[in-house]
């Protein structure tokens, strides 16, 4: 794709690192003033506008598949809605970004917070927070255990 618009800039006498918005001032101002048939003009208009296109898609698509990879909570069902957002404009791409960055993983990774300090499990695979709980509710280990397992099974399933 960006040696499309490489071409399609050098066609138009433009840097070939220019931006999409300069490349397509340029193919405004050829359009305007140009010798060249309108035919000629308009298919380069078009693939300037579809190679735009598939560079904003497959940017979104990116954005929304790596959110999804990161297990962010809800953006698996709204996958389509995400990617229609990020590509209808820069500042829509910006906000549904932000908005992934800032939704919750099950991966099980920190990816932020007030945690400070991480408990160690011990040998059984318990933490002093698990065992406190246990405790208050007068549960067994092995209980506690399986019943954490099935927690998380279902986590993973979602």
């Amino acid at each position: 794709m960006q040696s499309a618009l490489k071409s399609i800039a050098a066609k138009l006498g433009k840097d070939v690192k220019a931006d999409s918005t300069a490349i397509c001032s340029a193919l405004d101002t050829a359009l305007a003033g140009s010798s060249a048939s309108v035919d000629e003009m308009k298919a380069m208009q078009s693939q300037l506008a579809d190679l735009l296109s598939s560079t904003s898609k497959d940017r979104a698509e990116t954005v929304v598949d790596a959110a999804i990879a990161e297990q962010r909570v809800g953006v698996k069902g709204l996958r389509d809605h995400y990617i229609a957002r990020h590509m209808a404009s820069s500042d829509g791409a910006k906000a549904v970004e932000k908005e992934l960055a800032g939704l919750p993983s099950l991966s099980g990774k920190l990816t932020g917070g007030d945690i400070t300090t991480l408990q160690s499990a011990d040998k059984d695979g318990l933490t002093a927070e698990d065992r406190e709980v246990m405790a208050m509710m007068n549960a067994d280990p092995k209980a506690f255990k399986a019943a954490r397992a099935a927690e998380l099974k279902q986590q993973e399933a979602l």
